[in-house]
């Protein structure tokens, strides 16, 4: 058994938060950079954050996404029993076979976004992640629909601030990809070049 110190235990509270995003019952795609920064910003290695998504979260969360009625805003999860996990991890094979499609997609894209943000300095991360966020709730809300937020003011910020957002859209639109539902699959191009006409708007 492995005893977290309070360090270490505040350091869980954090990814607990974080990661419990994904099994709500609401649009949790444009939660991917924000998972993602706070998987970087923990200083674990890869291993360690997915021990602590499938060991210690997965199977306390996982419920909500089978509730009829599943929480969309919090998900608040018992620290005793994501403790007594994080002491003890163990993978629930048979509740990871049955129910781990349904956020599998989103935790590999947020694992990605924090091998890409250990690459950069820390001081770039919530631009990157801001970034990353507007380009894919262009990328995710409905065909034509206009933003309830005007993106312009965060990518102008963005660029300004030395942010290469056409690069940036080459590196995130395969997570985008990689998390589209069935039925947004022969969209993926359209909903592309609705991003692309926006990155062109940004002066």
């Amino acid at each position: 058994m492995t005893l977290l110190s309070a360090d270490q235990l505040a350091q869980r509270r954090v990814l607990w938060s974080a990661m419990s995003d994904f099994f709500l019952d609401t649009e949790v795609r444009w939660s991917v950079p924000f998972v993602g920064k706070v998987c970087a910003e923990s200083g674990l290695d890869d291993d360690t954050l997915s021990s602590i998504f499938w060991c210690e979260v997965f199977p306390l969360a996982i419920f909500n996404l089978h509730d009829i009625a599943g929480e969309w805003a919090v998900l608040q999860l018992p620290e005793d029993g994501l403790l007594a996990r994080a002491q003890a991890p163990t993978h629930d094979r048979a509740l990871e076979l049955g129910s781990a499609w349904m956020v599998k997609a989103e935790w590999e894209a947020a694992l990605a976004v924090c091998r890409r943000l250990r690459t950069e300095p820390r001081d770039r991360f919530l631009r990157l992640a801001r970034t990353w966020d507007t380009l894919g709730k262009r990328y995710l809300e409905d065909l034509g629909r206009k933003l309830l937020s005007d993106p312009l003011p965060t990518l102008t910020e963005a660029r300004a601030g030395g942010v290469d957002l056409q690069a940036e859209w080459t590196f995130y639109e395969p997570l985008l990809c990689s998390m589209n539902l069935r039925s947004e699959v022969r969209e993926a191009q359209q909903r592309a070049d609705e991003v692309t006409a926006m990155l062109k708007t940004v002066a």
